[in-house]
């Protein structure tokens, strides 16, 4: 017969004993410094602006509240400009690369909200619309070609 204290303490040195082991190691192991080429420095540059109030190399009146971006695979990102009821297209400078897609509303081609967008990589999911926009209207809307967006999916009511 055994002592069910003793083999408790036994389980419990044991874990112990693990558990200070595993983090020796974990506290032991070398940290280094960046390199000294590494700059801890940033610069910020200000791309676009819809005001020249904020210094940008680039004044788009349509950036308005963005709040949604999105890459595709030329790596140019679409912003949805929620209340400019648009996407806008910019180049890594900041310059724009396409018209602005209009975001359509229920009944209108434009006036929509839009407050997220997504590449779509699909030739067939969602009528091959290259980028889907969720708006706060209640509509996901897509974009193939051209300077306006349709509605895909309306749940505005």
């Amino acid at each position: 017969m055994y002592n069910q204290p003793s083999r408790n303490r036994t389980i419990l040195l044991l874990t112990s004993m693990a558990l200070a082991a595993l983090l020796a190691a974990c506290s032991s192991s070398t940290t280094t410094n960046p390199p000294s080429t590494v700059s801890t420095h940033f610069t910020q540059t200000n791309l676009v602006s819809d005001t020249a109030a904020i210094s940008a190399t680039y004044i788009d009146a349509n950036l308005l509240n963005a709040w949604g971006i999105a890459f595709g695979p030329t790596g140019k990102p679409w912003i949805a400009s929620n209340h400019g009821s648009v996407s806008t297209i910019y180049d890594t400078t900041g310059a724009t690369v396409l018209a602005p897609v209009s975001i359509p509303v229920p009944g209108a081609t434009t006036g929509g909200a839009p407050s997220g967008t997504v590449y779509n990589p699909s030739s067939t999911d969602f009528g091959g619309n290259k980028f889907l926009f969720s708006t706060e209207d209640g509509t996901i809307c897509g974009w193939a070609s051209g300077t306006a967006a349709t509605i895909v999916s309306d749940q505005s009511s």
